[in-house]
C-alpha cells in the first residue's frame, strides 16, 4: 500500500473514532489546540511503540514549520473537506465531521492500517486530551 494512501486511510479511521465521540461538535483545526493534540497523539503513539505496527503514519506526526505545525495532517484533512468533513470559516479554525454511519460501520470492518481498534481508540482519546475535547474518555 503506497504510503501517502496509508495515511489517508489512518485519517479516515482516527475520524471514525473521534465522529463518535464527538458527534457534531466542533473540533479545532489548524490551531494551537489540533497542535496540542496531534502532539499528545505522537506522545501515545511513541510510547506505545505503534511503529512496530506501521512506520507509515510518521510523517503525520512531523512539525513541518518551526510554528509547530501539522501540514501533512492538515493537508488531508483540508482534502476531506465537504466529503467526511466540514471546515468552518473563518480561516478553517474547527471542523466537524459529517461521515454518515454506513461510512462508518464500513471503515469499522475495514480497517487497512493494520493498527488495532484499541490503540487507534488510544491516539483518538489522546489527540482529545491533548486538544482539551470535553469527551475525552480514555482507552475502552
Amino acid at each position: 500500500m503506497r504510503k501517502i494512501y496509508y495515511e489517508r486511510a489512518f485519517v479516515e479511521q482516527f475520524l471514525r473514532i473521534l465522529s463518535i465521540e464527538q458527534k457534531n461538535e466542533k473540533i479545532p483545526f489548524d490551531n494551537e489546540e489540533f497542535a496540542a493534540g496531534v502532539a499528545s497523539a505522537k506522545k501515545y503513539y511513541e510510547e506505545h511503540e505503534l511503529n512496530k505496527y506501521t512506520d507509515k503514519i510518521g510523517l503525520l506526526f512531523q512539525k513541518q514549520t518551526t510554528d509547530g505545525e501539522y501540514e501533512q495532517f492538515v493537508r488531508i484533512i483540508e482534502e476531506m473537506n465537504g466529503i467526511l468533513v466540514e471546515l468552518h470559516n473563518p480561516r478553517h479554525v474547527s471542523f466537524s465531521i459529517t461521515m454518515d454511519s454506513g461510512y462508518v460501520e464500513y471503515l469499522e470492518n475495514n480497517n487497512t492500517t493494520d493498527i488495532p481498534e484499541k490503540e487507534l481508540k488510544g491516539i483518538v482519546h489522546a489527540f482529545e486530551e491533548g486538544a482539551n475535547l470535553a469527551y475525552a474518555t480514555g482507552v475502552s
